[in-house]
């Protein structure tokens, strides 16, 4: 529902901050609410990075896949 990950949820709180990068222990540790946290450690310890955007835009999928600048890289 939003374009990435937050520090608080920006629906509620207008100053959230995104951010572009996290380690895959700062989404356990703060508990993001990213994904399940069991997804989440599943991923860390596979060494699978993953993307959070939006899927609102259609062509958020061709600039992730494209490299572009979307969303919160997990990694």
């Amino acid at each position: 529902m939003v374009d990435g990950v937050y520090d608080s949820d920006p629906k509620k709180n207008p100053g959230a901050v995104k951010y572009e990068s996290l380690s895959y222990m700062d989404v356990l540790n703060q508990n993001l609410g990213v994904m399940d946290m069991t997804a989440a450690s599943f991923c860390k310890d596979r060494d699978i990075p993953f993307l959070v955007f939006s899927i609102e835009d259609p062509q958020n999928i061709v600039r992730a896949v494209t490299g572009e600048n979307v969303g919160t890289l997990v990694q």
